[in-house]
């Protein structure tokens, strides 16, 4: 009997990638979460599979750590029999705007540590099995910061324009190969890194915000066409933002 199609998403425990597990869960794939919370990962868990018999597994690791990333796609493709699906949608922002000069070196390294090394080492880990089946999609979360830099938000912008370097190298390099890769690039959406800034928007901007879902409907937009549709990235913001 074939097995179910599977998907491992970083930064699964919430926001955006835990929209994109409860979204594919209930089109039937597996799913493995990764986070560095075990207990964020295993509430997240519960809530994706409500009560299901199907299980959500989960790998709590750091994506910035090389080791970690290898060990965690190690683990997910024993629990999930292979991996179909990477999503990256583990991320993070700068706590508030900053000229260039005044940005700390642990606030730069914070955010090169997750957009783009843990990005670049998951999918690095992925990608040897990937080929060898000839098939996979890898689809990283991104920010329409990733086409467009913003004053004081130099690490943020530089982070995300690496990252879709990344991204459209990686394109470049599986054409033909079977594997797909796309980068999803929304404006402001609503997830708990706002709670995080020094001045957190006020309740009306976030209702005015995009949702975690939108951007999991996208990429389940983009599982569910045929392996002869390649898209390369997808730009989406609110309206009237």
């Amino acid at each position: 009997m074939s097995r179910r199609k599977s998907a491992l998403i970083t930064g699964g425990s919430q926001g955006i990638g835990l929209a994109c597990a409860q979204l594919l869960y209930e089109k039937g794939y597996d799913i493995c979460l990764m986070s560095r919370s075990p207990e964020k990962l295993e509430a997240a868990a519960l809530s994706v599979s409500a009560g299901a018999s199907r299980p959500v597994y989960t790998v709590p690791a750091d994506a910035a750590s090389p080791e970690q990333a290898a060990a965690a796609v190690e683990q997910a493709c024993r629990l999930l029999g292979g991996i179909d699906v990477l999503i990256n949608s583990a991320g993070c922002s700068m706590h508030a705007p900053c000229s260039f000069e005044n940005v700390s070196t642990e606030e730069y390294k914070r955010i090169m540590d997750t957009n783009v090394d843990g990005l670049f080492y998951m999918t690095r880990s992925v990608l040897k099995a990937m080929k060898e089946r000839q098939s996979g999609y890898i689809i990283n979360i991104l920010s329409t910061a990733s086409h467009a830099a913003a004053a004081r938000g130099g690490p943020y912008s530089a982070s995300k324009y690496a990252a879709l370097a990344l991204t459209e190298t990686l394109a470049a390099e599986c054409r033909g190969s079977g594997i797909r890769i796309t980068s999803i690039s929304p404006g402001p959406v609503a997830t708990t890194i706002w709670s995080h800034k020094t001045t957190p928007p006020s309740e009306e901007e976030m209702a005015r915000m995009l949702k975690p879902g939108d951007i999991a409907r996208i990429a389940g937009f983009l599982l569910d066409n045929p392996d002869y549709v390649i898209i390369r990235d997808i730009e989406v913001t609110p309206a009237g933002f």
